[in-house]
C-alpha cells in the first residue's frame, strides 16, 4: 500500500510540473554550460538513435547533445512516462557518466 501511495504522489507531482530539471549519475564535473554543441560525436548520436528507435520516445519532441560523457536532453513531451523513458534511454547508453534532462511535460 505504501508503495502505491508512493508511486501516485510521484505521478501526480510529475503531472503537475510545467518544466523540470532532473539530473542522473555520478558525474563530479562541473554544469558550466548547459547547452553543448557536439551533437555529432558517436555518445548523442547513439542516444538519438535509442530515442528514435524506441516507441515511447521516437514522437517526442527532444533535443540530445552530449559533453565529455555528459548527455543533456531537452524538449517537450506529453507524459511523464516519456520523460523517464529519455533519462532511462540516455542513461544506459555505453559512455553516458550522466543525465541532464531539462524536458517539459505538459498535459496534451
Amino acid at each position: 500500500m505504501r508503495r502505491i501511495l508512493t508511486a501516485m504522489i510521484l505521478s501526480a507531482t510529475l503531472l503537475n510540473l510545467g518544466g523540470c530539471v532532473l539530473a542522473v549519475g555520478n558525474d563530479d564535473g562541473g554544469d558550466s554550460a548547459w547547452s553543448g554543441t557536439d551533437s555529432h560525436n558517436s555518445l548523442a548520436r547513439a542516444v538519438r538513435a535509442g530515442l528514435d528507435g524506441d516507441p515511447l520516445t521516437q514522437d517526442a519532441e527532444l533535443t540530445v547533445s552530449t559533453d565529455d560523457g555528459r548527455v543533456y536532453l531537452g524538449g517537450t513531451v506529453t507524459k511523464p512516462a516519456i520523460l523517464a523513458r529519455a533519462v532511462e534511454i540516455a542513461f544506459n547508453v555505453a559512455g553516458a557518466k550522466s543525465v541532464r534532462c531539462r524536458i517539459t511535460v505538459i498535459k496534451g
